[in-house]
């Protein structure tokens, strides 16, 4: 006896006719595709077609909404630099790196040092360390602006969290001098 069947895999059909016996089929594993930041920018990925599957080509591109700047990628992403990216795997993590204009203001007293992986940005995912330091003959009086509490201001170091709230934040060191006379230092 001859059966005919009609096989599909590797996005193409095939028409075999063999004696039945036990046979095995490889078909390609469909990507299931995570991509949880709609609220932070529009994910696109050339070619755009509904299923993706194991050994597709493709390339991913952000539009940032508003405000958000895209600023790389992690997760499987980790290392991608928008040239084509073969999917390797059947669940897929697509995680941009996501971050909004932080301004720190010029001090001439002192200095801010931040730990930030992308100058200039406060990242949506992850908090910052800000160290105010002084220059010889002044010392930190407190910090003023945006993502500042009470309970943190009086500290030469902070961690800052990302706010929906406050989007483009801007933060101050203020310095007096040794003889504690106040100098606004940064502000506008």
């Amino acid at each position: 006896n001859t059966t005919v069947f009609n096989v599909i895999g590797y996005n193409k059909y095939y028409t075999t006719s063999y004696a039945l016996k036990p046979m095995n089929f490889r078909f390609k594993e469909e990507i299931k595709l995570k991509y949880d930041h709609q609220d932070k920018g529009e994910l696109n990925i050339d070619p755009n077609k509904p299923n993706y599957y194991i050994g597709d080509i493709v390339k991913f591109k952000i539009a940032p909404n508003h405000n958000y700047y895209h600023l790389g990628w992690t997760g499987d992403l980790v290392d991608y630099k928008g040239a084509g990216y073969i999917f390797n795997k059947a669940n897929f993590n697509v995680e941009p790196i996501f971050g909004v204009k932080l301004k720190l203001n010029s001090i001439s007293q002192g200095k801010i040092k931040s730990n930030a992986r992308h100058s200039g940005y406060l990242l949506t995912n992850e908090a910052q360390t800000l160290e105010a330091v002084p220059e010889a003959g002044f010392k930190f009086f407190k910090w003023a602006g945006d993502l500042i509490t009470p309970e943190i201001e009086q500290n030469n170091k902070i961690k800052i969290n990302f706010s929906e709230q406050k989007l483009n934040p801007q933060i101050s060191a203020i310095f007096v001098n040794d003889d504690s006379q106040l100098i606004l230092s940064g502000t506008n």
